[in-house]
């Protein structure tokens, strides 16, 4: 292992354990307030028509971000500090963006310096370089997509889930990175209409959004233990339906839906008015949410609502462009999201600056 792998995972398990563990949020101070602080030209997507994106992702240690790009049929690398675009990554490698729902690359995630993990169309993990563009493929099985995911650097494995499969027979896949390799499958065929998005936990595992179970209709948030390649604790969440899912305040976790679970009590504590989507974005080292929703004032226009995590509330709303990607830097605090109407990736930035970035 390389000395630069070993600065990067140490600088990247430093920040998913900060991730994974519960952020304390004791008598913190509001939420700060968000402005658009740049805008970062995408020349890929210049001449293609009707983008699709899916999730999007932020390394603070990299200072790189990536995102699933089924029409440009990549994964985009984004420089964070300089707010550049870098280069289209594996393009050409995945499905790309498909009438039917099995296009890709869907989720992704950073696992190196140089390597980022897609999701792909065709029931596989693609590992791209993100510099030379060299792609490596392990199938998880399925038959339709691969879709959301997680990473966890601690054990350098990730969690994917077929949420798309025949007769309702989803699964998700915990997969060992360096070098490609199957762990293990955990069934889901209770969950037929779909599974959404993990989130790392601490002590080696997953926190995981299901919509809707046999046992749970209104969905739940289930504990994967990666060890024992089982599901650990199911948590029901009532009528949340859970799809995006991001890390909270205090041991807790928030949907798209809004509903905020407390992890060790089960317990749905709050349900924030304003949330929406299937996606989320949180930055919660300084108490931020974030969700974009239809503005109920302009049809067809979007906003960016910002929900403090101290009074469970939305406290500023600001025009976004409707894509439904968000990934927010717990270090510098700043939220991207795509703009594929203007071609670009919009960065709100706190007010208050953060980690040596600001207003």
């Amino acid at each position: 292992m390389g000395h630069r792998r070993i600065a990067f995972l140490a600088l990247t398990l430093a920040t998913a354990l900060a991730f994974a563990a519960p952020v304390a949020n004791a008598q913190a101070p509001a939420a700060p307030t968000y402005y658009l602080k740049t805008t970062i030209a995408m020349p890929v997507w210049a001449n293609l028509e009707n983008i699709s994106t899916d999730i999007s992702w932020v390394d603070p240690a990299s200072h790189t971000m990536v995102i699933g790009d089924r029409t440009g049929n990549a994964v985009e690398v984004i420089d964070t500090n300089s707010y550049t675009f870098v280069r289209a990554a594996g393009q050409g490698n995945f499905a790309g963006r498909l009438a039917t729902a099995d296009g890709g690359p869907n989720g992704v995630a950073q696992v190196s310096p140089v390597e980022a993990v897609g999701a792909d169309g065709n029931s596989s993990l693609k590992l791209v370089n993100m510099f030379s563009g060299d792609v490596q493929s392990i199938s998880t099985g399925g038959t339709h997509r691969a879709d959301e995911l997680a990473y966890d650097p601690s054990t350098d494995t990730v969690m994917v889930a077929n949420d798309r499969e025949d007769e309702g027979k989803n699964f998700v896949t915990l997969i060992k990175i360096h070098p490609l390799q199957i762990l293990g499958k955990i069934d889901y065929s209770n969950a037929p209409g779909g599974l959404e998005q993990p989130v790392v936990a601490p002590g080696g595992r997953f926190y995981f959004a299901v919509p809707a179970t046999t046992e749970n209709p209104g969905g739940e948030i289930d504990v994967i233990n990666q060890a024992s390649r089982s599901i650990e604790r199911r948590i029901p969440v009532g009528d949340c339906r859970p799809t995006g899912l991001v890390q909270g305040i205090d041991g807790r976790v928030v949907t798209a839906s809004g509903c905020v679970v407390d992890i060790q009590s089960g317990n749905v504590v709050a349900r924030i008015a304003g949330a929406g989507g299937d996606e989320a974005g949180s930055v919660p080292t300084i108490g931020v949410y974030a969700w974009i929703v239809p503005d109920p004032d302009s049809e067809g226009s979007f906003r960016l609502n910002l929900g403090d995590a101290n009074t469970n509330q939305v406290y500023q709303s600001l025009p976004a462009f409707g894509a439904h990607n968000l990934a927010g830097n717990w270090v510098t605090g700043e939220i991207f999201t795509p703009d594929l109407v203007n071609k670009r990736i919009l960065v709100f930035a706190p007010t208050v600056p953060v980690g040596g970035k600001g207003k």
